[in-house]
């Protein structure tokens, strides 16, 4: 808990009571949360520090442009595209307006769906999932990596071969 509780996270709402709610229930759990109102803010903020939990809103109504309300779904598709490495959750009181669609993308995109709650099973959860998801970070391997292993793991094996092949014929 105490991995969660020290990673910088920064809360997405168009609504301030619910911004500020957001920062009080995790205060009361001895977790700190930044907040922004803005996209572009929290996007910085997401690019330029060291922001390691990222949870939004699924409907911005109040942030618009044009016609069109904001979809916070569409907002952590874009940051995920760039940054594999932040916990990314919806957090909100719409979830059950995601489509199976969208589900299916968050569940591919490592994307977390989480009720706003009061409850303290929601501070367990993401701060389980949290810790999940930077073990299974550490513990992935690149495709370099895995190659390099690989490679390294035939070179040897194909040294052991030689000497055992030498050791037979100047037998």
């Amino acid at each position: 808990m105490e991995h969660f509780v020290a990673a910088p996270k920064l809360y997405l709402d168009d609504e301030k009571k619910y911004r500020k709610h957001a920062m009080d229930f995790f205060k009361r759990h001895g977790v700190s949360l930044q907040v922004s109102e803005k996209i572009e803010d929290a996007i910085k903020k997401v690019s330029n520090e060291n922001i390691a939990i990222f949870l939004c809103d699924l409907v911005l109504d109040e942030i618009q442009t044009g016609d069109a309300s904001i979809d916070g779904f569409k907002i952590l598709i874009e940051i995920r595209e760039k940054n594999k490495n932040i916990f990314l959750a919806l957090y909100t009181a719409y979830h059950q307006e995601l489509t199976e669609e969208e589900r299916t993308v968050c569940r591919a995109k490592n994307i977390m769906i989480y009720q706003k709650d009061d409850d303290d099973e929601f501070m367990l959860n993401i701060a389980k999932d949290y810790n999940n998801f930077t073990q299974s970070k550490s513990a992935s391997v690149t495709e370099k990596e895995f190659f390099n292993l690989s490679k390294d793991l035939v070179i040897a094996h194909l040294r052991k071969i030689s000497n055992q092949s030498a050791k037979v014929y100047w037998s």
